[in-house]
């Protein structure tokens, strides 16, 4: 797990509680994806696009393997992929099931921040 980046790969229970408890003033999106998923491939550039356009700013990008993370996943009610969940002071804001167009992304991108 690399911090100084704006997107992240979450590997472990550990990994995910350091980004979700660390960060209390950023928000933070979590992508649950899976390797074999058709849809998680697509989503997956305008997720690292736009996390790139966020760069400075106060959002974290994260990617969680639904396979290695499955209870985690589990324990938002999450059990379809792709999923994005924003989150802010730990609490969560907002789930999304499907692949998100990017020009949503970016609207509640900016809508959580303001």
């Amino acid at each position: 797990m690399n911090l100084s980046s704006n997107l992240v790969e979450l590997n472990s229970t550990s990994e995910f509680n350091t980004v979700l408890n660390g960060k209390k003033d950023r928000l933070i999106l979590l992508e649950f994806y899976a390797d074999w998923c058709s849809p998680c491939k697509t989503f997956k550039p305008i997720y690292e696009r736009t996390s790139q356009k966020y760069l400075g700013k106060k959002v974290i990008f994260a990617r969680v393997d639904a396979k290695k993370m499955g209870k985690v996943m589990h324990s938002f009610g999450i059990h379809s992929i792709p999923s994005l969940a924003y989150f802010k002071n730990k609490k969560a804001l907002k789930i999304v099931i499907g692949v998100v167009k990017e020009k949503d992304l970016i609207k509640s991108i900016d809508t959580f921040l303001s």
